[in-house]
């Protein structure tokens, strides 16, 4: 999971991993060259130009002078914030930036990213380039990926990507960093061992919206970017400062988008607003409702907690809580039965960002929820 990823954990197996790459190509001369590739996207920030076009929003009443106050002085104390952006009934409550950060600030929403693609999942079926979400992966992907012993992953669908229970073995903050000096990173995740049936275990795996990523670039036969932009953020006015491609061609699925907060909160609107915008339906509405729904359900986690297609739920004070949740406390909130957002991006090269996680969840329990009931 995001909230348990360690910075320094990923810098130490990085290079290690990178090191060891490098003394076996040294070993053998026969071996075939190579480009080392990023998985994960340091932290930066680029410039939205088109930060200045105001989203038409009026300024919502109800959240109280007091409870703002206190807010803005939590997160100024705090030195890993970014953002803090609550809003209500299509209304702005709250906007406010930290730590030399401001509006125009794009920068990389990390897993916020799976729910995007998420989405993008459900377009693709309704515009006819996916069945559904049963359908096998095998039917995008080479058949010798299928071949021998890795023939069973044909039983891998689409379904399986999006609620993390492929079965592949992954360790997370780990698995990534061991495929970096592979040719074909497609392959290589489908070589994992498979641990488990698909669709009986549930297993955080940033390899899995890799796998998603390639299998809907593939279906539509247009790079991810540009199928995201066409077909859903154009049309809700968020544009794309930098999205990473790796040496393959393939652009991260589930990470390395960079956004401003705003435009993470206009991804949220879409959502409460059951996939229209400006009176045209962006994301069909059951794919809206459905994706969002806990089909994965967790025994052991903190408020009644599971998991939707590449979406997070929770239930808080009686409320469903949904979730888009990025690396270092990059944090989505939506409450449809209160019509709101909760939005809070911070710095998450620092340590004590992933800080953040719990914290918005404890804000929407013991101020935010209590505020508009």
């Amino acid at each position: 999971m995001d909230e348990i990823k360690q910075c320094d954990k990923k810098r130490v197996l990085g290079i290690t991993c990178l090191l060891i790459l490098l003394f076996l190509s040294g070993c053998n001369t026969d071996s075939q060259t190579f480009e080392l590739d990023d998985f994960y996207i340091e932290s930066q920030t680029y410039e939205d130009i088109d930060s200045k076009i105001v989203w038409p929003l009026e300024k919502g009443s109800g959240f109280d002078e007091k409870t703002i106050n206190e807010l803005t002085d939590l997160y100024k104390s705090l030195s890993f914030t970014r953002s803090l952006i609550i809003m209500k009934d299509n209304q702005l409550m709250m906007e406010a930036y930290f730590n030399g950060s401001g509006p125009s600030d794009s920068e990389n929403v990390h897993s916020v990213s799976k729910s995007i693609l998420s989405a993008l999942i459900g377009i693709a079926i309704e515009e006819g380039f996916i069945e559904d979400i049963d359908q096998s992966i095998a039917d995008f992907l080479p058949s010798d990926y299928f071949e021998g012993e890795y023939k069973n992953r044909n039983k891998i669908t689409i379904r399986h990507l999006l609620n993390m229970n492929t079965g592949l073995d992954w360790s997370e903050d780990y698995s990534e960093y061991r495929i970096l000096g592979e040719l074909d990173w497609v392959k290589d995740i489908l070589e994992q061992d498979m641990l488990y049936i698909p669709g009986t275990h549930f297993n955080y795996s940033t390899g899995n919206t890799y796998l998603l990523a390639v299998v809907l670039a593939e279906a539509t036969g247009i790079p991810l970017k540009d199928y995201a932009e066409q077909y859903l953020l154009n049309d809700i006015g968020v544009t794309v400062e930098y999205w990473h491609k790796n040496t393959q061609g393939y652009y991260s699925g589930g990470c390395n988008l960079f956004l401003t907060p705003m435009e993470i909160a206009r991804f949220g609107q879409l959502y409460l607003d059951k996939g229209v915008w400006n009176d045209k339906q962006v994301i069909p509405e059951a794919w809206v409702k459905e994706s969002v729904e806990k089909s994965v359900f967790f025994d052991d986690t903190f408020y009644d907690g599971g998991y939707g297609y590449l979406w997070w739920t929770h239930t808080i004070k009686g409320y469903e809580v949904k979730t888009a949740w990025g690396y270092g406390g990059q944090m989505l909130h939506i409450i449809p039965e209160l019509d709101l957002i909760f939005v809070s991006t911070t710095n998450s090269g620092m340590e004590a960002a992933h800080e953040n996680s719990m914290l918005t969840f404890e804000l929407l329990e013991d101020v935010i929820i209590s505020s508009f009931e």
